[in-house]
């Protein structure tokens, strides 16, 4: 287990319960490209409680949750048994997914790539285990084209939790996407996880990154221009900051 698995073990009940994490529009999208079908098989992967995958409740025949931590996958198979979802977890990491070439129709990877070690091996695994015709849709925080702003964005999320490796600009995604074999069909940028952001309190409860984390952010925040904290969207609201959880969603597929 990495450091990473280890720390999203100890805190796995926090996103079970996360309402960021549980319900957002993006979830919404998801839930619209398994329209018209009632035999998926979804792979829904760092799935962590599996909200992704029940997304597509209603859609899918079998939902493989991957995740390298047991908490995790022990929540994705609760919450998966509470709602009579076809749920069968996978532990295992993004970059070594222990399932067949061309197994899925849809694969789904949500508020996770930014933690993977080695994003090119992850999307590689993607693109080996859909089938021809099928989608990848990975939705993520995603990086700034403006560098001051992208450093910014950049300090905030390291505080927020210490594993995140790398939000992605939408043109590095595009890249990372084309280099895997995957042909982008449908890319929004700018989306939020959260309409009217999230409370920065709340934000690092959910994550458990602790008062000091918490601290040393508003030490930034205050100390940033005005135009700039617009710029990636942090907001004022009851005398603290809101942060959006500003996404990407990006609809992918295999040829």
């Amino acid at each position: 287990m990495t450091a990473a698995s280890a720390r999203f073990d100890a805190i796995a009940d926090n996103y079970a319960k996360s309402e960021v994490h549980e319900t957002s529009p993006s979830l919404s999208m998801l839930r619209k490209l398994g329209e018209g079908r009632d035999d998926l098989d979804v792979c829904d992967v760092a799935c962590g409680a599996g909200h992704s995958a029940f997304a597509l409740l209603g859609h899918a025949k079998a939902m493989y949750g991957v995740d390298p931590s047991p908490n995790m996958l022990k929540n994705f198979v609760a919450l998966g048994q509470a709602r009579n979802a076809p749920v069968h977890p996978v532990e295992a990491f993004a970059e070594a997914i222990p399932l067949p070439d061309q197994s899925m129709d849809l694969v789904v990877c949500r508020l996770a790539a930014h933690h993977f070690t080695d994003i090119g091996r992850a999307l590689a695994e993607f693109r080996r285990i859909v089938r021809k015709g099928g989608s990848v849709v990975i939705i993520d925080l995603h990086g700034d084209d403006d560098a001051d702003c992208d450093g910014l964005n950049h300090q905030l999320e390291v505080l927020h939790d210490p594993t995140h490796i790398r939000s992605y600009t939408v043109s590095r995604w595009r890249e990372l996407l084309e280099a895997a074999g995957l042909q982008i069909v449908e890319l929004q940028r700018d989306l939020t996880e959260r309409p009217g952001g999230v409370p920065l309190q709340r934000w690092c409860e959910i994550a458990s990154s602790g008062d000091a984390a918490h601290a040393a952010m508003v030490a930034l925040l205050v100390n940033t221009p005005a135009p700039m904290l617009e710029s990636i969207g942090i907001g004022r609201r009851d005398g603290g900051y809101t942060v959006p959880v500003r996404t990407c969603f990006i609809h992918a597929q295999a040829s």
